[in-house]
């Protein structure tokens, strides 16, 4: 779903997002920022809303019409899960709930400030208490859809 060149060199027009300030944009990538966008999922660019060179992700594209990629099912299942943010610019403790469960993957509501290629800390099922009883899974923020006030953030766990 992330667009990347299927080998480092390969031409290829990405969608990025600057890390920043969210901005999002069209780039030709020559061979270098191809083969760090495919090593490292990130590259350093010009940002004009930033007017300075920051980091810049992959965003996906638009799904329609494309095939399913996911290495497991997802289930719709609604858990309580405590996600924990202890990023630089953006920390927080919030209880929620899932909208999708996978083998590696969960989909959840926020109204935190996250960001594709941000990390989280999971506790899923989550209930009042279960802190020191319960094992936190990290996990990578790989995309954020705005839902009116709210968001819906896919998250990646991390072993």
């Amino acid at each position: 779903m992330v667009v990347l060149p299927t080998t480092p060199g390969a031409p290829s027009t990405t969608i990025l997002t600057c890390v920043s300030c969210g901005e999002r944009r069209h780039f030709a990538l020559d061979q270098f920022q191809q083969a760090g966008l495919f090593q490292r999922r990130e590259t350093r660019l010009f940002c004009p809303h930033c007017q300075e060179v920051t980091t810049w992700y992959a965003l996906e594209s638009d799904r329609r019409g494309r095939t399913e990629q996911r290495s497991s099912r997802r289930v719709k299942l609604e858990l309580p899960v405590r996600v924990r943010c202890q990023e630089r610019d953006c920390s927080f403790v919030e209880v929620t709930h899932t909208l999708n469960v996978a083998r590696n993957s969960c989909l959840f509501y926020t109204q935190k400030p996250l960001r594709i290629g941000m990390y989280v800390y999971l506790i899923m099922p989550y209930h009042d208490g279960a802190e020191d009883a319960l094992t936190e899974t990290r996990a990578e923020v790989m995309r954020v859809e705005e839902h009116g006030e709210s968001k819906a953030v896919a998250v990646r766990f991390l072993r």
